[in-house]
């Protein structure tokens, strides 16, 4: 038992090495399957006494070795958003929209070369946080089947999430002074605004990580939606 609270103590470690080169998520995978050892300790006994127990005694060992790899491999995602938030400044507030048509006088009021340079860089970098987790092979850890690509969607929908409520109740819940229609209106053009901002760019940066970002974006605001809903009535 004292060998999972040291487990905890890599914890920070192992994410800030991940953080720092994201392909050395393949080299945790050595660690990580070295790891499914302590069930070894846990069931020799009980498999010894032929005991019903050694299912159930698996599976728990099994569950708390899963929960250590999906909370390191969280920092891909909480890093994915720490970009995106860049990403989102720069489409909604610095990009200019492109029109249907552009006038080749114009076309060049239009390039601003510098920003999107600076998107594309902001693209990549996104695109490497997420191709050390993708390269991982699915793994067995102890009787738990292990699928990198799903653990890297559940933390991205956590975190979606976690943004979409941020600003809901930044601009709804905290906002001051007196609230008049017109007041309320602003407010809730406002939060369309940077609600659209951040569909547009996630669906921007699902095509750069093998995600379906308009799907997720609609089953995950959809399902707060409701919930809240749920909540009021």
């Amino acid at each position: 038992n004292y060998g999972f609270y040291i487990l905890d103590e890599l914890t920070p470690l192992m994410q800030r090495r991940i953080k720092a080169d994201p392909f050395s998520v393949l080299q945790l995978r050595a660690t990580f399957l070295k790891l499914t050892s302590i069930l070894d300790l846990r069931l020799v006994r009980i498999i010894q006494a032929e005991s019903n127990d050694a299912a159930s005694v698996s599976q728990h060992y099994s569950t708390i070795i899963v929960d250590f790899v999906r909370t390191v491999i969280e920092i891909v995602p909480i890093s994915i958003f720490q970009v995106l938030a860049q990403i989102i400044q720069l489409r909604t507030s610095v990009l200019k929209e492109l029109p249907n048509r552009i006038e080749r006088a114009k076309l060049k009021q239009y390039a601003q070369l510098d920003e999107r340079y600076q998107l594309a860089k902001l693209t990549k970098e996104i695109s490497v946080l997420t191709s050390g987790v993708l390269a991982m092979k699915t793994t067995l850890m102890g009787v738990i089947t292990v699928d990198p690509k799903q653990m890297l969607e559940e933390g991205i929908r956590k975190q979606l999430v976690r943004k979409i409520v941020e600003v809901l109740y930044g601009c709804f819940v905290t906002a001051k002074g007196e609230l008049t229609p017109q007041r309320f209106v602003q407010i809730v053009e406002n939060v369309g605004h940077l609600l659209d901002g951040i569909r547009s760019s996630f669906e921007y940066m699902g095509d750069y990580v093998n995600l379906d970002g308009l799907r997720i974006w609609h089953h995950e605001y959809n399902r707060i939606m409701c919930y809240l809903v749920e909540q009021e009535a």
